[in-house]
């Protein structure tokens, strides 16, 4: 090889060098074009996430407080009518305990006189019916019943449920004592 075609090669090698390196140093350099451009995007995209974020929040919230405040007019109005019909049913339970209370007296005093009535035929060799007998039995069972109500107000615990239960039972005992007819009747 001649000295020329060696200097040029040579030269020709090191234009090439110099010409990767250029490539090289471009392709670096599109390179980190091409990531500040991504970064840029994704900085872009989550600023505008950022802001839907902030609209979104903004307008939750506006539609919390319009049902907080309605929810909040609601229950404050549920614990008023609450408090109030509370204090009315205490009230009424109070009347209706009183109302029960006279009807069992009432009850019993006509269980006395049914026992006088029945007793008085079965000394006379009379026999009692067995309505009668059972008669007597829900006279003493309400009786009890409104003994351990009145122990259960005395600690607090009111059950209008047992109330009017107890109530409906000294009604329908009283109408019962009304159609008995006779109360004994003759032994065969």
């Amino acid at each position: 090889m001649q000295p020329d075609t060696i200097t040029s090669n040579l030269t020709f090698v090191l234009q090439q060098k110099d010409h990767s390196k250029s490539l090289k140093s471009i392709k670096n350099q599109n390179q980190q074009d091409l990531e500040a451009y991504r970064i840029s995007v994704v900085l872009y995209i989550m600023s505008s996430l950022v802001w839907v974020l902030r609209v979104f929040i903004r307008e939750f919230c506006k539609i919390m407080d319009i049902c907080i405040e309605k929810v909040s007019d609601v229950s404050i109005e549920k614990v008023i009518d609450f408090g109030i019909n509370d204090f009315r049913g205490i009230s009424d339970f109070d009347e209706n305990l009183e109302t029960l209370e006279r009807n069992i007296k009432q009850l019993s005093d006509k269980a006395v006189d049914v026992k006088i009535e029945v007793e008085t035929g079965e000394q006379f060799g009379k026999k009692r019916k067995r309505e009668v007998n059972s008669w007597f039995n829900n006279v003493l069972i309400v009786e009890e019943e409104l003994i351990a109500l009145k122990e259960e107000v005395t600690r607090g615990e009111i059950n209008p449920g047992a109330l009017e239960k107890m109530t409906a039972r000294a009604g329908e005992l009283l109408e019962q004592r009304k159609h008995f007819g006779t109360l004994v009747h003759d032994v065969v």
